[in-house]
């Protein structure tokens, strides 16, 4: 069993054990075991072999026993006992986004609303609220159906990226082809539906057939020599199609993506006198005269090579044409980490062995930015304990003489924008996130008020997070993001561009928009473990989807730089 199919089972059981009432510290616990498990470097099934289990972070005796109990008979009794025990109309109502467990309690017991249909039938005809239900809760519950729908089938790119790869990995070692990874994923879309999979045979006369006969579960939807359609036990869809040497790029291109692009792209094509499929790009005559490479289609086209990313119709052919597509970031490009946690507030690891991971990612800086006081569910920092860990940081720079430690904070954004440490506090750190935390329910204008002044605060360096997101589960906080962004660019401050996979926030379609106003961009991994430190990677993947450059980050310099200090 891999590492992601164990955590998925400790999130599962933490889901159901907060819905159960059960007290908040183990629902915690298993959400820490399942979220170090998942950035594991390691299999989990060899430092388990090895009995070395509580070496990972988060897990102790009671939780390594569940793991050897997984790892031995594929399952979790506790798991099962608890979704006996859990009503299926609970879970449903949990499903939807905006509605926690104290809320899908209080709509089950209280109300008793028994399904989603049920739910947004009463809140749609206003007769919950008539009951007693708030008209503020059912309103934002609403605004997000609108957003995100009732629930998504979607995953995470985390996710997808997970089920894509652990299942290459079980099938390369059994079989003669190569496997091109396309669709959303290539893209770096920030939920996916499927997974595209292009496939080359080593071998003259391999078909997908060959690759059915290994997928000894699931259920194939189509199963064919050149197309084959299976959805594996955990419910993922994966969609395979087989290219020759002559049409890979070509094939690779199609099942890239988007559709927007694609049309737009064959429309380009049937203008210049080619045409363009999935099988090779091709001239009046009907005679193919590329496809072998994505390269060597856009070149015959006379267009700049596109970026995957950027592949969704926002101006990318039209840039191709005249040759002035940015070069995108990379991972090489980051130079460090400016939104980093440690186990001073909620994160899982100590300040040392972030600094020390952060090391090992050749980083030239870290920015330590723990909770602010006000955050007490995260274990906010009081002004002592913030004194308390500068001297921590102090003490420890002299052990790490290759990478800069600066000291932040991630300051919680209170009511009408001031920020929840005093000037005479912030002006000692040398880096201040600014983030809105629980105060979605405020209307639009009063959060974007707040922000634009937070903006004004001189210590104040980027905004964390600016939407407030949680993907599939909670839509954006609704502030205005024109205003915001054109705060950024006239005081000079930051915004983050988040790589928490479930945040991925700003969102690129906004990221692209900071850029072309010449707003200055960080580059985060929001991280609470040094697995996290990783996260970065999706920060950069949703920053490379808007367009961004070296030159639009903070991160690309080799020496910090903040606006307020």
């Amino acid at each position: 069993m891999d590492n992601s199919a164990v955590a998925n089972i400790f999130e599962e059981l933490a889901d159901l054990l907060e819905l159960s009432g059960e007290e908040t510290f183990k629902v915690a616990a298993y959400r820490r075991a399942a979220k170090n498990i998942r950035v594991l470097n390691n299999s989990l099934e060899e430092i388990w072999k090895r009995n070395g289990l509580l070496e990972i972070p988060g897990v102790g005796e009671a939780i390594a026993k569940k793991i050897d109990e997984i790892l031995r008979t594929g399952k979790l009794g506790l798991l099962e006992k608890t979704r006996s025990s859990v009503p299926e109309a609970l879970l449903e109502l949990r499903s939807m986004p905006f509605i926690g467990p104290k809320t899908a309690q209080l709509l089950y017991t209280k109300y008793g609303i028994k399904s989603k249909a049920e739910l947004l039938a009463k809140l749609r005809d206003g007769s919950l609220v008539a009951e007693g239900f708030s008209k503020k809760m059912a309103d934002k519950i609403l605004e997000n159906v609108r957003k995100i729908g009732e629930g998504t089938s979607k995953m995470l790119l985390i996710e997808a990226m997970d089920a894509a790869y652990n299942l290459l990995d079980s099938l390369q070692s059994k079989d003669g082809f190569e496997y091109y990874v396309c669709g959303s994923i290539r893209r770096g879309k920030d939920l996916v539906g499927d997974v595209d999979i292009v496939v080359s045979a080593k071998m003259e006369g391999s078909t997908l057939l060959d690759i059915a006969s290994k997928l000894d579960s699931g259920k194939f939807i189509a199963k064919g020599e050149n197309k084959l359609s299976w959805v594996s036990p955990k419910n993922v869809q994966f969609d395979f199609r087989l290219a020759k040497p002559d049409n890979l790029g070509a094939m690779i291109m199609y099942f890239t993506g988007s559709k927007e692009h694609n049309v737009k792209l064959r429309t380009y094509s049937l203008q210049k006198g080619f045409k363009l499929s999935e099988y090779g790009l091709f001239d009046e005559k009907g005679v193919l005269v590329a496809g072998k490479t994505e390269e060597q289609v856009f070149s015959k086209l006379g267009l700049q090579y596109i970026e995957p990313e950027l592949r969704e119709d926002t101006g990318e052919i039209e840039a191709a044409t005249i040759n002035s597509l940015p070069e995108l970031i990379n991972e090489a490009t980051i130079q460090g980490d400016t939104h980093v946690h440690t186990n001073w507030s909620d994160g899982d690891n100590s300040l040392e062995e972030m600094v020390t991971a952060a090391e090992k990612l050749s980083y030239k800086y870290i920015v330590i930015t723990d909770h602010s006081k006000g955050e007490r569910i995260a274990n906010g920092m009081s002004e002592e304990r913030l004194k308390r860990q500068a001297h921590e940081i102090e003490k420890i720079r002299s052990k790490h003489g290759s990478i800069s430690i600066l000291h932040g904070s991630e300051v919680n954004i209170l009511r009408e924008g001031k920020l929840d440490y005093d000037d005479d506090v912030l002006k000692n750190l040398d880096f201040v996130v600014a983030s809105l935390h629980r105060k979605f329910s405020a209307s639009t204008q009063l959060l974007t008020e707040a922000v634009l002044q937070a903006f004004e605060n001189r210590y104040m360096d980027t905004l964390g997070h600016p939407t407030g997101r949680l993907l599939g589960r909670r839509g954006e906080s609704g502030v205005d993001l024109e205003k915001i962004i054109a705060k950024a660019r006239a005081t000079g401050k930051y915004l983050e561009v988040n790589g928490q996979p479930r945040r991925m926030d700003l969102p690129y379609n906004w990221i692209k928009k900071a850029v072309e106003e010449g707003v200055t961009l960080t580059l985060s991994s929001d991280a609470h473990t040094t697995g996290e430190l990783l996260n970065m990677q999706f920060a950069v993947k949703n920053a490379r989807r808007g367009w961004v450059a070296p030159k639009n980050i903070l991160n690309s310099s080799k020496s910090f730089k903040n606006s307020g200090h």
